[in-house]
């Protein structure tokens, strides 16, 4: 794992015009491993696929009338060690579901709960098998992120700044690049900013150049108001995507700053990109 101080000096090995404002933008994540595991996990740990442990009196998510899909589990005082900047809760478990991936739909639902008393669910009878992910610990570690160049912060260096960002990428491009699972800061794209297809999202416009200029302001002005609650890669988290799908996407959770703050977990937004 490398320091904070091992990011600055790979940053600093470039000549900047605003070296402390490119400094700034080296902010902290927690980067998540998986690894299979042979017996069942314990109840209330961190996870993708498998059964979510859910309280009682919490009812199986419904889109369009059928079961959705349970994605993960992130108990939140299992990872507040890895929260450096104190973002998300200390206590609780974060539960993520999507709509049946054959669908191609942005349909999700997160749950937050701090209810002790909880239990391992059994899959509805109405969940598609294909939809059954099997179970992948989590393992986290804290890593330190960089924008990537297409983000509000890149767009507002000068030009010599912004040169240099594709100067950095020449001397490591994979200095910045992990398992692409992760939770908190900058998010990986694959196809452009993911903040602004999150502002999109949000102000339910389309991701398109023509709402970009038609909404500039707009989406601006949300731009910087996301905390990435997870972003996963379906290749790294969950092998039935690919197997049962044929699907390889990038997936980000988001949430603004003041739903964050006032736990409104059912004001996420959900976006895909595909390489």
């Amino acid at each position: 794992m490398r320091t904070k101080q091992e990011y600055l000096e790979f940053l600093n090995k470039i000549k900047w015009e605003k070296g402390k404002e490119i400094e700034s933008y080296l902010i902290p994540a927690i980067d998540i491993k998986v690894e299979e595991s042979q017996s069942e996990s314990n109840i209330g740990s961190s996870k993708f696929g498998g059964n979510p442990d859910l309280p009682a009196k919490t009812d199986w998510p419904i889109c369009d009338n059928e079961p959705m899909t349970f994605l993960a589990q992130i108990n939140l005082q299992q990872i507040s060690e890895f929260d450096l900047e104190n973002i998300l809760p200390k206590s609780g478990i974060l539960y993520f579901f999507i709509a049946n991936p054959s669908e191609f739909s942005l349909e999700h639902k997160v749950i937050y709960s701090v209810d002790n008393e909880i239990s391992r669910r059994d899959f509805p009878k109405g969940l598609n098998k294909d939809c059954r992910f099997s179970q992948l610990k989590m393992l986290f570690e804290n890593i330190y992120t960089f924008p990537s160049g297409e983000t509000l912060e890149i767009e507002s260096l000068s030009e010599n700044d912004k040169e240099s960002t594709f100067e950095l990428l020449e001397l490591d491009e994979d200095f910045f690049t992990y398992e692409n699972n992760q939770i908190l800061g900058h998010t990986y794209p694959v196809q452009g900013d993911v903040n602004l297809e999150w502002a999109c999202r949000i102000l339910g416009v389309e991701v398109s150049f023509k709402s970009f200029e038609q909404n500039q302001e707009k989406i601006d002005n949300l731009r910087n108001d996301f905390i990435n609650i997870l972003q996963f890669s379906a290749e790294n988290s969950i092998p039935e995507f690919w197997d049962n799908f044929y699907i390889d996407s990038m997936g980000y959770f988001g949430i603004r700053k003041q739903d964050l703050k006032n736990r409104e977990f059912d004001n996420t937004v959900l976006t895909f990109q595909n390489s």
